[in-house]
């Protein structure tokens, strides 16, 4: 008589498992379609913040960066790009639209220039502003790049080919809302890179 019941607890543990984990990963990513260009977009359900302190300017005053990684597709042909918002807690003067400094990806403390790229014309922007004020730009990632960010463990933000405009460390732990970004938009492929990886 025990070894049913012991075989009907070990499957509804094994449900609830499973129940529980798919809408964690479900909720790390987020896809839509974009009525407005007919364009599948995946990205998260929040841009991941990185801050920099600057107590030279004021007390408790940090630098942010908002980023997002977006994937559009649209008959078959798919793009890759990197959303971001520079803010601050002080007023920086910046510019709605920012064109100036480069930014460079630390990944895993290897540095990846990014390439700018024109915002593309969504009718609904897949991440809002996180503050009224601060600058926007939008950089073009290729496809092996998209795959080494959502890979990386540590990742940082670099601004200014110089770093003259300091290092942005996570606010959060970044690993998790990437790795399940990848598996997304890459399926098993990120799966197998990572486990060679490990």
């Amino acid at each position: 008589m025990q070894q049913p019941i012991k075989k009907v607890m070990i499957l509804l543990l094994l449900l609830t498992v499973a129940a529980c984990a798919r809408p964690v990963s479900q909720a790390m990513s987020r896809e839509y379609l974009d009525e407005a260009t007919g364009t599948t977009v995946v990205h998260l359900p929040k841009a991941l913040v990185f801050y920099h302190e600057e107590p030279a300017l004021a007390v408790h005053a940090r630098d942010y960066i908002s980023l997002g990684p977006v994937q559009i597709s649209q008959a078959g042909r798919r793009e890759y790009l990197l959303w971001t918002w520079r803010w601050s807690t002080i007023d920086r003067g910046w510019e709605t639209v920012e064109t100036g400094e480069a930014m460079v990806l630390l990944l895993d403390g290897e540095p990846m220039e990014l390439i700018s790229s024109a915002t593309p014309g969504l009718g609904h922007v897949p991440y809002a502003a996180p503050v009224n004020g601060g600058a926007m730009r939008v950089f073009a990632l290729t496809r092996s790049q998209a795959l080494r960010i959502t890979q990386a463990d540590h990742l940082q933000v670099q601004v200014g080919a110089d770093r003259t405009g300091g290092i942005y460390n996570p606010w959060h732990a970044t690993k998790p809302a990437l790795s399940a970004f990848a598996l997304t938009i890459y399926g098993n492929e990120s799966v197998r890179i990572a486990t060679a990886r490990d």
